[in-house]
C-alpha cells in the first residue's frame, strides 16, 4: 500500500460514455489527505472479518444422533466399559474441540472507517485511476453496452462502478450490463468502503455518486 502515501493531485477527469474528455472537477480538501497505512490496513481487515460466514460446525457427542442405550453392561464381558456409542473415540461419534459457528467481524471506529476511505480515494485520484462518467449509455441493460463504454474508456484489469442508490443509472438495467462482465463490480455510493476501492485497478463514479461520497466525507 505505498501508492497512498502519494499527494492527489487537484483535478477529477469527467467522461462521456465514448470516452471524451468533457471537463475537471475540482477534488475536495477531504480528497488530499496523506496516507495512513495503518489506518487503511484496519479498515480493510474490517471489511473481510465482517464477510467471513462462520458457519463451519461439528456435532458434539450431545448432538449426534444415537447413542441413548448403553451398548454392554459395565462388567464381565472382558471389553472396556462404556456409556454410549457416541463417543468421540467411537466411529461415528461426536467430535471434540471441533469447529463451532462463530461470529469473525472485527468492530472498527466509524472514523477510522471514514479517514480510511478518504485515504485510498486520494490514492486512486493521486494514480489517475479515478474518473466520473456524465452518462453511463445503458438503455437496454445488455452486456454489450456495458463492454462498449469500458472498450471507449479504455478500461482494463479489474474495474469499479459506484453508483448512488436510486439513481437512474443504478436500477437494474446497469446492474444486469455489468455483472456478466469478467473483473468488474457494482457498488452503490452508500455501501462503498476502503476495500472496494483498493479492488479495483479503475474506479468510475456516476456523477451523483460522486457528489454523495464527497458531502459523506
Amino acid at each position: 500500500m505505498e501508492d497512498i502515501l502519494e499527494p492527489a493531485p487537484v483535478k477529477v477527469p469527467v467522461y462521456d460514455n465514448e470516452g471524451k474528455l468533457l471537463e475537471e472537477l475540482e477534488a475536495p480538501d477531504a480528497l488530499r489527505v496523506p496516507g495512513e497505512p495503518a489506518v487503511v490496513h484496519d479498515a480493510v481487515r474490517g471489511v473481510l472479518a465482517g464477510r467471513r460466514r462462520g458457519t463451519s460446525d461439528t456435532k458434539t457427542r450431545a448432538e449426534v444422533r444415537g447413542g441413548g442405550r448403553k451398548p454392554w453392561r459395565q462388567k464381565g464381558t472382558g471389553r472396556a466399559r462404556t456409556g454410549s456409542i457416541r463417543s468421540p473415540h467411537w466411529t461415528g461419534g461426536g467430535t471434540i474441540f471441533g469447529p463451532q459457528p462463530k461470529d469473525w467481524s472485527i468492530r472498527v471506529p466509524r472514523k477510522v472507517r471514514r479517514l480510511a476511505l478518504r485515504q485510498a480515494l486520494s490514492s486512486r485520484i493521486a494514480d489517475g485511476q479515478l474518473l466520473v462518467l456524465r452518462d453511463l449509455g445503458i438503455r437496454e441493460g445488455k452486456s454489450r453496452e456495458a463492454r462498449t463504454l469500458l472498450e471507449a474508456l479504455e478500461v482494463e484489469g479489474n474495474a469499479l462502478l459506484v453508483v448512488k442508490n436510486g439513481e437512474a443509472d443504478s436500477q437494474p438495467l446497469t446492474e444486469r450490463a455489468f455483472r456478466n462482465l469478467r473483473g468488474v463490480r457494482v457498488v452503490r455510493a452508500e455501501d462503498l468502503n476502503a476495500y472496494d476501492v483498493l479492488w479495483g485497478n479503475r474506479l468510475l463514479f456516476t456523477e451523483k455518486a460522486f457528489d454523495h461520497v464527497k458531502g459523506a466525507l
